[in-house]
């Protein structure tokens, strides 16, 4: 029989188990009212960047105390790191924005947001790959976001150099990328209105002039598609004039009176075309020029100058070209001289077809 003191003594390690549970609980708690206490400061901070009232802005600076707040007390609190990447961007440190945002991500890589901010960082910086990967990553988590599709559309465009066509595979991902956000979401006028402005880029006017007008059918004030089809009508036109002029002068006596006919029929439909396009471009410009401040739409009053000149209404394209060039300086133009330089140029074209005109009408009949 053992000892009565061997058989009345603790299980060995008994004692360490309970002050193991204790301060495991402990800390439990402790790490609990840190999260509590994070996600206040993460409230406050969230209620500074969405002040009620109508005039209320956001108070980014302080917001992002509250956020510093909130990260130190929790460092793996996702949602603030969004939120601090979203103050970050917004007042343009897209650098310190787009560390928060992968930070985000990091701690949880569902969260779209982070990535939507981050891509938004890139685009900024003109790192379009690099947003075009989180937009690919996104797609990769949600294949039903329009937005998505739309954003790396915009970035896939915004990757060309200015002037140059897209390559063909180049091409067909912008517009596969736009058609997708429209299939997607067939009320998502942006996406129509990027592939009119894709396709007005591959200098295909007819097939942007078709998406713009779908967008307006969707929203028929939104001014950027209006202004675009108006441009691309435009630019229509001046492509079929130069190619029109182009083609060496046909003489009507080596043709056969079929010929002339036929000949005569295309002259007719060409010019109807044109003339309707202009008419349709000259309607746009109108819609987002505001009478009363001509100045605040320049670009839409030379264009419609441009078309005035082009139906040989002379008085009307002359005022709209003075008035331009009278209001560069006042308008604060970011190339001012390139624009005066352009009118220069389409004054003298406006002087040489009016002589034409004139000697055209002065020619016996």
């Amino acid at each position: 029989m053992p000892p009565k003191e061997a058989a009345a003594a603790p299980a060995a390690g008994g004692g360490g188990d309970k002050a193991a549970k204790a301060r495991e609980k402990k800390e439990k708690k402790l790490l609990e009212q840190q999260m509590n206490d994070s996600q206040a400061k993460c409230e406050e901070g969230r209620v500074l960047l969405e002040p009620e009232g109508k005039a209320a802005q956001p108070n980014y600076n302080k917001a992002i105390l509250a956020f510093d707040a909130a990260i130190e007390l929790f460092p793996d609190n996702a949602v603030a790191c969004t939120y601090r990447g979203t103050c970050n961007k917004e007042t343009g440190r897209s650098e310190q924005a787009i560390e928060d945002f992968s930070r985000a991500f990091a701690l949880d890589p569902q969260n779209i947001n982070a990535l939507e901010g981050r891509a938004a960082c890139h685009e900024s910086m003109l790192q379009f790959d690099k947003a075009i990967s989180d937009y690919t990553s996104i797609i990769e988590i949600h294949a039903d976001n329009d937005h998505a599709y739309n954003m790396r559309g915009i970035c896939r465009l915004r990757k060309k150099p200015p002037g140059l066509l897209l390559k063909s595979a180049d091409f067909g991902a912008v517009i596969n990328d736009f058609n997708s956000a429209i299939r997607l979401n067939e009320n998502n006028y942006y996406a129509m209105a990027n592939l009119g402005k894709a396709y007005e880029d591959q200098h295909m006017f007819k097939e942007a002039i078709a998406e713009y007008s779908r967008a307006l059918e969707v929203k028929d004030d939104y001014n950027y598609a209006v202004f675009r089809r108006g441009c691309a009508a435009l630019s229509f036109v001046e492509r079929a004039i130069q190619e029109r002029e182009q083609v060496p002068k046909v003489n009507m006596d080596d043709l056969s009176p079929d010929e002339v006919i036929e000949h005569e029929i295309k002259q007719e439909a060409s010019g109807k075309q044109i003339q309707a396009q202009l008419e349709s471009a000259v309607a746009d410009f109108t819609r987002v020029i505001n009478p009363e401040e001509r100045e605040k739409e320049l670009t839409a009053v030379i264009h419609r100058g441009t078309c005035y000149m082009y139906m040989n209404e002379f008085m009307k394209a002359e005022e709209e070209f003075r008035f331009a060039s009278k209001s560069i300086d006042a308008a604060e133009l970011p190339h001012a001289a390139l624009v005066q330089q352009a009118l220069k140029t389409k004054n003298q074209v406006l002087y040489n077809r009016r002589e034409r005109e004139r000697l055209k009408q002065a020619a016996p009949k």
